[in-house]
């Protein structure tokens, strides 16, 4: 139980970290802890430590995050055409803003009591509030198992399966693969990479554990 416990604490921290990265401005608060982030033997392993191995190699980090924000501008939100644009609606629903895959995502928060946290500042199909309400499902799910509450991990369980399924998947993989193909960054081209594989290996976890499998002996046993 204490490694379940540590998979979904860390669930948790990534999907987090990886949502404040993908706001502007880009800020050495939000990059730090990716560096410190442990390497637990993960099949996103390998991109976690590309992408630590490229911050630990910067020298100067006013000049890197000064970069680093002028391509956030020309990837996702500055003026013009931008070749990966962070929001669902873009990619589902023929490049639009703020379209029924935005008000689809609002129901969801809205559900959660997160309307409040989540909704205002940018649109609410962001690759930064998806991830971020993924987040906090992660670490709800961890709170259920440390109180031995099945049921509500079950519940917690479904919900992420479900908020993968019908949004994150549908269109983050491909936002992904645009940033990879069109960032003259590295930087850019290894968080892209990571976020990539993780959506995709944690979407197959749940799956696989499907609501963890465990019978009520095996989740009520003490951390």
């Amino acid at each position: 139980m204490k490694q379940l416990a540590e998979t979904l604490a860390q669930r948790a921290i990534l999907y987090r970290l990886l949502g404040g990265i993908y706001t502007y401005p880009l800020t050495l608060e939000k990059v730090e802890p990716i560096i410190k982030l442990e390497r637990q033997d993960k099949p996103w392993k390998d991109s976690l430590i590309s992408l630590q191995n490229y911050l630990k190699g910067i020298n100067n980090w006013e000049v890197f995050l000064e970069e680093t924000n002028i391509e956030y501008t020309r990837l996702f939100e500055g003026p013009g055409q931008h070749p990966a644009p962070p929001f669902a609606s873009f990619y589902l629903d023929d490049g639009t803003v703020m379209g029924a895959p935005a008000v689809a995502v609002r129901q969801e928060y809205i559900k959660w009591n997160l309307a409040p946290i989540l909704i205002g500042k940018i649109p609410d199909d962001h690759i930064a509030l998806e991830l971020t309400f993924m987040s906090y499902l992660a670490n709800e799910t961890y709170l259920a198992l440390s109180k031995n509450n099945n049921s509500f991990l079950y519940v917690l369980l479904k919900a992420q399966e479900e908020f993968l399924n019908k949004h994150l998947i549908s269109w983050a993989l491909q936002f992904c693969s645009n940033i990879i193909s069109a960032s003259t960054m590295n930087f850019f081209k290894n968080l892209t990479s990571l976020t990539k594989i993780y959506i995709e290996t944690d979407f197959e976890w749940i799956l696989t554990k499907k609501y963890l499998k465990l019978t009520t002996e095996e989740i009520t046993k003490p951390l």
